[in-house]
């Protein structure tokens, strides 16, 4: 859909040697047209001007003629031509009348230029041979014709906005709005639920996080669907403008009204998150805040990131129509967004923190500072739920902001490398301009990944004979945002590793950088790190987060990877089976036969997508892991996944806490992980049995390995988790032969390799780690559907209320019901291989 700046109708017709040179007709919102013809003399200028009238049908008022240079204007306004039903403007342009003028004029040739509005319904029946331009938010049709080549038939013109089209353009900011509900109301739940044990200061800090992210994160969602909706990039503020123009209002009101829609569901979320704070909070007296201060701590965060983001997204838009200048300038507004934003959050930290008193933290920060070149100034203390502060260590440019729960947790050692690796960043003293550029250049190479992936979608549509090509424009938008989370993620990452090797050779300790982002990721986490009083007692684990190649932004990515995969998977064959049932290939008789068809063929895609993905994953995971412990591959060295916990529960996203390589020699098992290493003889294992994993289809049944030591008393069960390595296809075969090798090595059947020269690996001991268990997915694959099914009818240029909605809702219907309960219809290893 694209949109006009501008509401007008207006045709130029020249003339040679004769007595017309142009006339032009522009429609206003109310359905009224000006007129206006010119001439060589004021003579033809009024005969002509009247025959346009007569033909038009109209009734003119305020006619006059005057002089423009050497040539004579006939003005005039009349009605009667077009009418307004309710937002869509109809009528006729009737060229018969003035035809037969021109022809007794003796007109040679006329260039002809009617031009109409880009409006969302936009119907007009000119003829084909006539060019197309679009110019300032209106489509001109353009032609050089003898005045016998004029139609003359009527031209009926319908522009406007009818309820499909409103409702395509209001129906975001309702679902955006119950979107926030959904996300506080989570978190509340989430809050409720971890409030027995753990510290409530580290789950306000994950709470006050969550909330912003979550609020960035329907930003882009909307970001994307407007991208889709408006055919460009931050189309949202022409298309309101134009809608306020529509109705007699000013653009400038429009865009205004365009950005409070935009924003409203993170005032709302804000406004909601100050009215309703959780129970587990009120133990810290000072989180009542009255109502500026609490927009600081929920809503400015999250302004912080989505309204440098919003400009950043307009300046690739302008980009890409070539306004470089306008890019520039709107780039530059970006990063004021963010900087004001964050200065309305320091001016609500300055007015109730403490100045840190002279100490070896002090010492170390101020030495710090001047070996990254940053002017430090005064490192301020912030007591928790005090003043809005979002992070229990804020560290940017020149200033640093710890509250006091930082300095219960973290060690003088480990704020001083955190704060060195933040300020090892690329331009750490305009954090924000990072932040920009980095969208920007993400931008580019997401367009670029989405062109390309449109394009090889785009010739099998072609050898399919079906012509979707603004269909492809506007998923290749909405994918370029999507593909430009994931690539700045990508970035960030490098950033992050380059960031903590320099950050290494500053402060010489990579154990308490290590420190820092291990404790700063658990409170994240939703968990509370171990107090500096116990951390001489917390175990000790074998790698840190921060060099884990399982680590979480592994996770995320492949995550990420699959939402992709299941986004394309499920919508373009039911859009195709549509597609091809409106242009008439498939016939209306045959239709649902089709539409299961689809179904099915995008339920096998998605099966398939996704295990291809997981092989694909876990391959390069095992590899890079191998190459890191130094573990050469053997038949008797399997790549598995472990739990520490008997029983399927979410580690950061994942049911494998860790992964590693299980090795089976005379008498022995080790396992070497990232994050655990033990041994285990034959004799302490008590059972090797094949039981329910995960509730999901793509990892249904794992090996359960208990164990127990008559020495020390300790017992326990492992569960071991096999990933898609092998074959993507193949995985319950695979889990049936690690059972019976297992089981084989158990009863000694088979010695196996010679037990290795070196030493036991103790038995298994897990630290603390955070789980939950899975998380309800009923609720979110109900707004799945809908949203879904909606959104796609919508991409593909249907009715919101029309069967193609209906159809789609019901593959991601079937698709959710094949989340849900689709494990349960995986025969166990046992029964398969019978």
């Amino acid at each position: 859909m694209f949109q006009a700046r501008a509401i007008g109708l207006s045709a130029l017709l020249f003339t040679g040697p004769a007595a017309a040179e142009s006339v032009s007709i522009e429609l206003t919102p109310p359905g009224a047209l000006k007129l206006q013809l010119l001439a060589r003399d004021p003579n033809a200028a009024a005969s002509l001007g009247g025959a346009l009238v007569r033909s038009l049908g109209c009734t003119p008022a305020g006619v006059a003629v005057s002089a423009i240079g050497t040539a004579s204007a006939y003005r005039a306004q009349c009605g009667g031509v077009f009418h307004r039903n309710g937002q869509v403007l109809d009528g006729q342009i009737k060229f018969g009348g003035f035809r037969q003028a021109l022809i007794k004029s003796s007109s040679d040739v006329i260039d002809v230029d009617i031009g109409i509005p880009d409006a969302p319904y936009w119907r007009a029946a000119f003829p084909r041979g006539w060019d197309r331009v679009y110019r300032n938010g209106v489509i001109h049709r353009t032609a050089t014709i003898e005045p016998r080549e004029l139609p003359a038939h009527p031209i009926k013109v319908a522009v406007g906005y009818r309820a499909a089209e409103l409702g395509m353009i209001l129906a975001p900011a309702p679902m955006m709005v119950l979107l926030a509900l959904s996300l506080i109301v989570f978190l509340h739940r989430r809050v409720a639920g971890k409030a027995a044990s753990v510290d409530p200061r580290a789950l306000w800090f994950a709470y006050v996080r969550s909330v912003a992210w979550g609020l960035t994160a329907l930003f882009f969602l909307w970001a994307a669907i407007w991208a889709s909706i408006s055919g460009t990039f931050a189309g949202d503020a022409e298309v309101w403008a134009l809608f306020s123009i529509w109705n007699g209002r000013s653009a400038p009101a429009g865009r205004i009204m365009g950005l409070f829609l935009y924003l409203l569901p993170s005032f709302f979320g804000a406004l909601l998150c100050w009215l309703w704070v959780p129970k587990a909070f009120e133990g810290l007296r000072e989180t009542r805040y009255g109502p500026i201060d609490g927009m600081r701590l929920f809503l400015f965060p999250a302004l912080a990131l989505i309204l440098p983001a919003c400009w950043t997204i307009s300046a690739f838009g302008a980009l890409a129509g070539f306004e470089t200048r306008h890019a520039a300038m709107r780039l530059v507004t970006a990063m004021a967004a963010g900087l004001l934003c964050r200065f309305a959050i320091r001016r609500g930290e300055a007015r109730r923190a403490r100045v840190l008193p002279a100490g070896e933290l002090s010492d170390r920060l101020q030495v710090l500072a001047r070996q990254c070149g940053v002017k430090l100034g005064e490192v301020h203390v912030v007591p928790v739920g005090a003043a809005p502060l979002a992070e229990p260590l804020e560290i940017e440019e020149n200033r640093v902001a710890i509250s006091g729960y930082a300095l219960d947790v973290l060690t003088p050692a480990e704020i001083e490398a955190e704060a060195a690796r933040r300020w090892s960043l690329p331009f750490n003293s305009m954090p924000d301009l990072r932040r920009v550029l980095i969208l920007f250049v993400s931008l580019i190479a997401g367009m670029a990944v989405s062109l390309a992936l449109t394009f090889l979608l785009g010739i099998v549509l072609f050898f399919l004979h079906l012509h979707a090509t603004t269909i492809l424009a506007r998923i290749s938008l909405a994918l370029a945002i999507g593909w430009a989370l994931v690539i700045g993620g990508l970035i960030n990452r490098w950033l992050t590793q380059r960031s903590i090797r320099r950050a290494t050779a500053l402060v010489g300790d990579p154990e308490a950088l290590a420190g820092a982002s291990r404790k700063l990721a658990v409170i994240f986490n939703w968990s509370a790190p171990p107090t500096i009083r116990s951390i001489a007692t917390a175990p000790a684990v074998s790698c840190s987060p921060a060099a884990l190649v399982f680590s979480s932004s592994w996770r995320s990515l492949v995550r990420n990877v699959q939402a992709e995969g299941t986004l394309l998977t499920l919508s373009i064959p039911p859009i195709l089976i549509a597609l091809a049932t409106r242009a008439g290939i498939i016939p209306p008789t045959t239709r649902w036969y089709a539409y299961l068809a689809g179904m099915c063929l995008a339920l096998m895609l998605h099966s398939t997508v996704s295990k291809v993905a997981d092989c694909w994953a876990y391959r390069h995971l095992r590899k890079k892991l191998a190459a890191k412990m130094q573990i050469a591959g053997s038949e008797n060295t399997v790549f598995v996944g472990l739990s520490p916990e008997p029983r399927a529960l979410v580690y950061d996203g994942a049911f494998d806490w860790d992964v590693g390589f299980l090795t089976l020699s005379a008498g022995r098992l080790d396992y070497n992980g990232e994050q655990a290493r033990f041994t285990l003889r034959r004799d302490q294992v008590t059972d090797i049995r094949i039981a329910p994993g995960a509730p999901h289809w793509s990892d249904p049944h794992w090996v359960y390995l208990s164990w127990r030591d008559g020495e020390s008393g300790g017992e326990g069960t492992i569960p071991l988790i096999l990933p898609r390595v092998e074959s993507p296809w193949r995985l319950t075969k695979q889990v049936r032969g690690l059972h019976s090798r297992l089981s084989a090595w158990q009863r000694g059947d088979g010695q196996g390799a010679k037990a290795p020269a070196r030493p036991a690996l103790g038995l298994p001991s897990f630290p603390p780690v955070t789980a939950a268990p899975a998380p309800k997915q009923l609720p979110a694959m109900v707004a799945t559907i809908a949203l879904a099914g909606i959104f796609t009818s919508l991409l593909a240029r249907f009715p919101v209320a029309s069967e193609a909605t209906v159809y789609f809702a019901l593959v991601w219907t079937a698709n959710a019901l094949w989340d849900l309960a689709g494990h349960r219809l995986t025969p166990p290893p046992e029964t398969a291989a019978t």
